[in-house]
């Protein structure tokens, strides 16, 4: 299934996976929620270095690249590589955007540009208790005090939010007011967090 994003000045279109039970292969509210948060403050991410955690078909990437960043580093599983190659291409973008495989937790790949970056990128990929840890993990292997890290979550009432860990691992953590994200891309049960390393 083919997906349109529109954005204000340009329109990506992103293919979602076959496989209904796989997570990453479609595009989550929580995505377009973010994209559009970007979309009208694109001052965040112009001429920035950016890599997305968790991007599933690449649509928050993509999107970053299509609004200007400088570069753009998409990383997932394997199996799912394959998907936001496609979309790479599809959108013509393959001068911005790569894709790597990461596995959270795990050593920095070779394959994916020398960190820390400008701005990391990730939304709902907060889903499993067992996964939050790996994820703090590889966030903090990626950032520096000056990277901006952008968090798009969808509340779970049996999964929070785990703030007090990324205090415990040294992140500052600020919740984007909810008045400040587009009207119509925004719901209660959405929320982007802004976190950075404490110097």
């Amino acid at each position: 299934m083919l997906r349109p994003i529109e954005l204000q000045t340009t329109t990506i279109e992103i293919e979602e996976g076959k496989e209904e039970n796989v997570a990453g292969s479609v595009v989550w509210d929580a995505a377009l929620c973010l994209i559009n948060y970007l979309d009208h403050n694109k001052n965040l991410i112009a001429e920035k270095r950016v890599i997305e955690l968790g991007a599933g078909t690449g649509a928050l990437g993509l999107a970053a690249a299509a609004l200007g960043a400088s570069s753009v580093t998409l990383t997932d599983l394997d199996h799912l590589e394959g998907l936001i190659t496609a979309n790479i291409a599809r959108n013509n973008l393959s001068a911005k955007a790569s894709s790597a495989p990461l596995c959270w937790g795990q050593p920095i790949s070779s394959q994916i540009p020398t960190p820390p970056f400008d701005i990391i990128l990730a939304s709902d990929v907060i889903y499993q208790q067992g996964s939050i840890e790996p994820l703090i993990s590889t966030l903090k292997a990626l950032s520096c005090p000056c990277t901006i890290i952008f968090l798009s979550y969808e509340h779970r009432p049996n999964l929070q939010f785990p703030r007090d860990l990324f205090l415990a691992a040294g992140f500052q953590v600020e919740q984007v007011p909810h008045h400040k994200l587009h009207p119509q891309w925004r719901s209660p049960d959405i929320h982007i967090y802004k976190l950075q390393l404490s110097s």
